[in-house]
C-alpha cells in the first residue's frame, strides 16, 4: 500500500480518484484542493506519489508544485492531468518533471494502472 497525495479542486474529480485508489488499488489516500493544502500534506508525510491538476484554482498552478515536490531529497512519482489541450499540456508536464500524464475524462482504471506502473519503477 502507497501513500498517495491527490491535489484537485474539482471535488468529484477529487472524490473519484480518491475512491478508485482506496477502493480498487487500496492505497492510502490524502486529498488537497489548493496548493496550500497539497503543502502541508505534502510537509506532513511525503508521499509515495502525487496526482495533481495542471490547472488550479490559484496563483500557484499544478506545475508549480510538481516542480517543488521534485526538489525534495527522494521525490515522489507525478501524474499530472488536465482538461486543457493534451498535447501542449503533456510537453509541460513532463518539463516541469511529472513521471506521467492523463487528459481529462481519464478512465479510472487507466489511472489505477498508471499509478501502479509508477509505483513499481519506485
Amino acid at each position: 500500500m502507497a501513500h498517495i497525495l491527490v491535489i484537485e479542486d474539482n471535488a468529484g474529480c477529487q472524490a473519484l480518484a480518491s475512491r478508485m485508489l482506496t477502493l480498487v488499488a487500496k492505497h492510502d489516500v490524502v486529498t488537497a484542493s489548493s496548493p496550500a493544502e497539497a503543502m502541508a500534506a505534502f510537509a506532513k508525510k511525503c508521499p509515495d506519489l502525487v496526482i495533481t491538476d495542471i490547472a488550479l484554482k490559484s496563483d500557484t498552478s499544478g506545475l508549480d508544485l510538481i516542480q517543488k515536490f521534485k526538489k525534495v531529497t527522494h521525490p515522489p512519482k507525478i501524474i499530472a492531468v488536465s482538461a486543457f489541450t493534451a498535447q501542449f499540456c503533456e510537453k509541460e508536464a513532463r518539463t516541469a518533471g511529472a513521471d506521467a500524464f492523463l487528459s481529462k475524462p481519464y478512465d479510472p482504471m487507466m489511472l489505477v494502472e498508471t499509478v501502479a506502473t509508477l509505483l513499481a519503477e519506485k
